[in-house]
């Protein structure tokens, strides 16, 4: 019998880097072990990236996109 992949955490980007630059873009070097993580949740576990697209807005329940992203 198969298991679900056990869901890894995936690390916040920490207060004290948020303090230093508030305005912090996905691309700053803070922000890299967040993105990683969930990058590789993602590859991991596509039911995780389907809800965050749907979460986003992006596609809806039936996985289809949304009116705003071309569907």
């Amino acid at each position: 019998m198969a298991t679900a992949p056990v869901p890894r955490k995936i690390a916040k980007v920490t207060p004290e880097a948020l303090a230093r630059n508030p305005h912090l873009r996905l691309g700053d070097p803070e922000v890299r072990p967040t993105m990683d993580a969930i990058r590789e949740r993602i590859q991991s576990d596509p039911a995780f990236g389907r809800e965050l697209l749907r979460k986003a807005g992006i596609v809806d329940g039936n996985g289809k996109l949304t009116k705003n992203f071309g569907g």
